[in-house]
């Protein structure tokens, strides 16, 4: 859930909606892309690859917030797909279907690939969406953070150089706008 404290800042300063609803499905056995689709597209964007390779040429081309991928493909693992995603799309959450559970394999992967989640096969549908709209919600909050943090470093910028424009002006000039400022007061209450 959205910390209050964030969604307050979102809100105030007109961040907006940072997912896309963008879900990229990577298998290389059809059924499981077919049975993936069926109760993803109804909320999301649905882009199907069988391959790893596929898969990041997809991705290259379309606005993403989720991928959900097998771990056990020909030429490329999810993991290594992850890892090359990783280069040119930094944020999107990462989500490997695995029917294998080896722990040092599995932290290898979280470190190296930012995984999101892993999920062990066999897998029930609602699993499945419970962890695209955790991952979905992650996505929007560093999305969120990264405009907020921009925003910040932009309205920095600007006071930067307001402040050194005031730097600039002299002690006579700032007495000169002081006492002209004092007339016009002075002349509104009357």
């Amino acid at each position: 859930m959205l910390d209050e404290n964030l969604r307050t800042l979102i809100a105030f300063h007109g961040v907006g909606e940072t997912r896309s609803g963008g879900i990229l499905l990577v298998d290389d056995e059809r059924p499981n892309l077919t049975v993936l689709r069926g109760f993803l597209e109804s909320g999301y964007t649905v882009h199907e690859a069988d391959s790893g390779r596929q898969a990041l040429d997809i991705a290259r081309s379309v606005e993403l917030d989720v991928v959900i991928t097998d771990q056990r493909m020909p030429a490329m693992t999810g993991v290594e797909m992850l890892e090359h995603l990783r280069e040119f799309k930094p944020d999107v959450a990462g989500i490997v279907l695995t029917g294998f559970t080896d722990p040092p394999a599995l932290i290898s992967a979280i470190n190296r690939a930012r995984v999101f989640r892993f999920l062990k096969k066999p897998w029930q549908p609602d699993d499945i969406l419970e962890a695209v709209r955790q991952a979905s919600e992650h996505v929007y909050q560093t999305r969120a953070i990264q405009k907020l943090v921009a925003m910040l470093a932009k309205r920095t910028s600007e006071l930067d150089i307001s402040l050194a424009e005031v730097r600039k002006t002299t002690p006579d000039e700032i007495r000169r706008v002081t006492t002209e400022n004092a007339k016009v007061l002075f002349h509104l209450q009357l």
